[in-house]
Formats: structure tokens, C-alpha cells, sequence
């Protein structure tokens, strides 16, 4: 059986430390592996604690490619199996930072 990509816009191969907030003070942390002009995979530490997201629900996240370059935003939880995390956000990601490559070109 074949799968349908579902995703309206491509994902690259990186590498960046992820804070999603599930809370004023509590949060989770992990790694982007790939990333999209409006999505990202995360994998989520071993050392964070075991309260998860819900599906659905939007949060907001911090992506830290470097120290001095954070950015800020929302998404929404769209897959969730073991520590891997689908998101999906409002806002387009700065994909050529993130993953070292040149912005796909929209058609």
C-alpha cells in the first residue's frame, strides 16, 4: 500500500532544540528532526517528564537554532506516537535557518 503525502509544503532534515510550553512554567523539550514552512517532527527528550501534549490543542513553542536566534510561536499538535510530535503552525518557519536549506519556491 502506498501513502498519500498530506503536507502542502516539503520538510528538510535538521537538528534544533525545541521548547513546546504546556503551561506558564511547565514545559517539554526535544529536537526538531525535520521541518516545513508550517510544520515540524519533534522528539522529545528521555528526560522530560511524562506529561504529554493533546492532540489538537495549540501551544506555543520556541525553536533555538543558536542561542542568539530564537523563535517564537504556535502550533498545533497533529500527530502524537511515543516521543515523536507532529506539529503544524500558524506562523511560516524560517526553514533556511532551521535546516540549512534555501526556501522552497511556492507555486
Amino acid at each position: 500500500m502506498r501513502l498519500v503525502e498530506r503536507r502542502r509544503y516539503p520538510r528538510y532534515p535538521c537538528s534544533v532544540p525545541v521548547r513546546v510550553w504546556l503551561t506558564e512554567t511547565r514545559s517539554l523539550s526535544g529536537r526538531a528532526v525535520d521541518v516545513g514552512l508550517h510544520g515540524m517532527c519533534l522528539v522529545r527528550s528521555r528526560l522530560t517528564p511524562g506529561q504529554m501534549v493533546r492532540l489538537g490543542e495549540a501551544y506555543r513553542v520556541d525553536v533555538t537554532p543558536d542561542p542568539r536566534a530564537e523563535v517564537r510561536c504556535v502550533a498545533t499538535i497533529r500527530h502524537q506516537r511515543g516521543n515523536v510530535i507532529g506539529l503544524e503552525t500558524r506562523e511560516e518557519l524560517p526553514v533556511e535557518r532551521l535546516s540549512g536549506r534555501r526556501r522552497p519556491a511556492l507555486t
